[in-house]
């Protein structure tokens, strides 16, 4: 990890690093510290959601640790409506969530500080089994192989996770029952969409088309499934795109090809030993980090997404968003099993919020793109203009 950091500095501008409250970025932060480049003193750029949710303590802990400047900004609700167009615009595409307008906020700080390359710890979680969907992969693995280390494997994934053991014993379930077939399920493992939202119209037309499903089979190809196809590239594009609106290089260490060759090379087990996901990196590095850090829980809420999309002004901004007319007039969605869906979502929640998140961003989509020449348009130039 040191040597690999120690290549990515290679550069003669200003270096900064995107700072999380979690393990990667704290791993990070460290490795490009202990780099034999630099004078080690790299400003550390930390963007949160204000009293909704921060991890301001754990990200200030880690500049402090490594003697580096602090940098934080906040994004709010209140921003989103305002901010909606010029990042779709900027991507050329949806938005992946949330997190992606604070990170481009980030951006736009580093950008003004005279940060030239920003440093990102993008490639650990997907390379070492970060997220839950391949911790549950790992314990189907084991049960598929009847192996006799499943039931104390499932007893550590529970703790590890903060969950109860009979409901990782049913996630572990719906994802045998589906075949490992990770494409329909999120990083949490939670379902990624919701049924019957389409229009018939819609479904008719798209549904016979053929498709080319990479469907992992077992955890290690499920790794290269998100380096190669799915995750990392989709969060790359989005990632670069944000990143070079602000004339920022964004370099991503751990997606090293030495660095990812190396730990899809070694037995999946030691990525989960003792039940702790990315074991091998906390204790690789754990004599350089705060143990809080290295072993603390994994923390699963990373941004107030579905609060806001429960209430407030952005529940406010999705409600008038699916009962105006051009929404109804697209025909991709079926309007008034969303109407439903989006109620019952305000009033009982649900596992997650990406299906509410993928409504409105197929909608603003052709609001930038097709409705409207966004760009061109004068009245957005100031709009436009915030982003540098």
């Amino acid at each position: 990890m040191f040597d690999t950091c120690n290549v990515h500095m290679r550069c003669d501008v200003p270096v900064g690093v995107s700072l999380s409250g979690g393990l990667d970025s704290s791993a990070l932060l460290t490795c490009l510290s202990q780099a034999k480049t630099g004078d080690g003193n790299f400003p550390g750029f930390f963007a949160d959601f204000g009293d909704d949710y921060s991890e301001e303590s754990w990200a200030r802990s880690a500049a402090e640790a490594n003697g580096s400047d602090f940098y934080q900004t906040s994004f709010l609700s209140s921003e989103l409506e305002a901010w909606i167009k010029p990042l779709i615009w900027h991507l050329e595409g949806p938005s992946g969530g949330i997190m992606n307008f604070a990170l481009t906020k980030l951006m736009g700080v580093a950008g003004r500080a005279g940060i030239i390359v920003l440093q990102d710890g993008t490639g650990i979680d997907e390379a070492c089994g970060g997220y839950k969907i391949h911790h549950l992969q790992y314990l189907s693995d084991l049960k598929i192989a009847k192996d006799p280390r499943f039931a104390s494997a499932l007893l550590d994934c529970a703790s590890h996770w903060n969950m109860p053991t009979s409901e990782v014993q049913k996630m572990v379930e719906r994802l045998l029952s589906q075949k490992n077939d990770i494409a329909r399920m999120a990083i949490d493992g939670t379902a990624m969409v919701e049924e019957g939202m389409l229009a018939s119209g819609f479904i008719n037309k798209y549904s016979n088309q053929e498709t080319d499903v990479d469907r992992p089979d077992g955890v290690r190809e499920s790794f290269c499934n998100f380096l190669q196809s799915s995750k990392v590239p989709r969060n790359n594009r989005m990632k670069d795109r944000t990143s070079m609106a602000f004339g920022l290089e964004l370099r991503t260490p751990f997606l090293d090809h030495v660095f990812i060759e190396t730990t899809l090379s070694l037995p999946v087990e030691y990525l989960f030993y003792g039940g702790v996901a990315k074991s091998l990196v906390r204790d690789a590095l754990s004599e350089y980090l705060d143990p809080f850090v290295a072993f603390a829980k994994k923390r699963s809420v990373h941004s107030p997404q579905a609060l806001w999309l429960q209430s407030g002004p952005i529940s406010s901004f999705v409600e008038n968003l699916i009962n105006s007319e051009s929404f109804a007039n697209r025909g991709i969605f079926n309007v008034e099993s969303v109407k439903r869906s989006f109620t019952n979502f305000k009033k009982n929640g649900a596992e997650n919020s990406f299906f509410v998140w993928q409504w409105v961003n197929v909608e603003m989509w052709f609001r930038t793109f097709i409705d409207d020449d966004y760009a061109l348009n004068p009245k957005n130039q100031n709009i436009l203009k915030q982003w540098y």
